[in-house]
């Protein structure tokens, strides 16, 4: 378990890299066409969004495959991992949401005990060092900006006031979702180490988020 916060910040990183080599190819093209300047806006816009969305499945998913890799070799128990495993793989690929309350909605769907599921989220809420509620409302944003652009541009010709995305800051965006994401992702690797290490019998570890 402990190369997670290695591997899943390797990810984070590689995934938001490519949207900056993206940015970078168009940037070199010199043009005045309107329509050209404005798709280039969605496409970033889109992008983002979807690394965003790969990105909360991937800090659950990757955790519990080092989880369950490890299960096998201390228990031999090969059917039943791989049968756990294929319900973690299916809550994934139904996720379609690249908002907190996707990756919120996934929590829900694969751990069963409701009195867990509100101290996971209570914890990562407390662990989290950036804004979380600024968090919520940059993925929300983008999300919104993502579904209203239906991959055309019309949307931004009618709503140009309304998209505060300057194209010219994308350097900006993703350096901060980079790091509340490496963050969330640390928030919720010991919140779940917490649930699901067995050698820890009690909820001691936890830190008063009840005030």
């Amino acid at each position: 378990m402990d190369l997670y916060l290695q591997e899943i910040q390797k990810i984070i990183k590689q995934n938001f890299q490519f949207i900056r080599n993206w940015n970078n190819e168009i940037q070199v093209i010199d043009s005045m066409d309107t329509t050209f300047l404005i798709t280039k806006k969605n496409f970033v816009i889109i992008g983002i969004n979807s690394v965003n969305e790969f990105l909360l499945e991937s800090i659950i998913s990757l955790y519990y495959k080092k989880y369950f890799d490890l299960l096998l070799k201390e228990t031999g128990f090969e059917t039943y991992i791989k049968h756990e495993l294929l319900k973690v793989e299916r809550v994934i690929m139904e996720n379609h949401d690249g908002t907190y309350r996707g990756f919120s909605s996934m929590i829900w769907q694969l751990i069963w005990n409701i009195i867990w599921i509100w101290r996971i989220e209570k914890f990562i809420e407390h662990d989290f060092k950036w804004n979380i509620s600024l968090f919520k409302e940059k993925l929300n944003e983008i999300n919104k900006f993502r579904n209203s652009l239906g991959h055309s541009s019309e949307y931004y010709f009618r709503n140009n006031g309304k998209i505060n995305f300057d194209i010219n800051k994308i350097e900006e965006y993703i350096l901060i979702l980079e790091n509340w994401l490496i963050d969330l992702s640390t928030s919720y690797y010991n919140s779940m180490d917490e649930l699901l290490d067995f050698r820890y019998s009690t909820l001691t570890k936890f830190p008063d988020v009840s005030k």
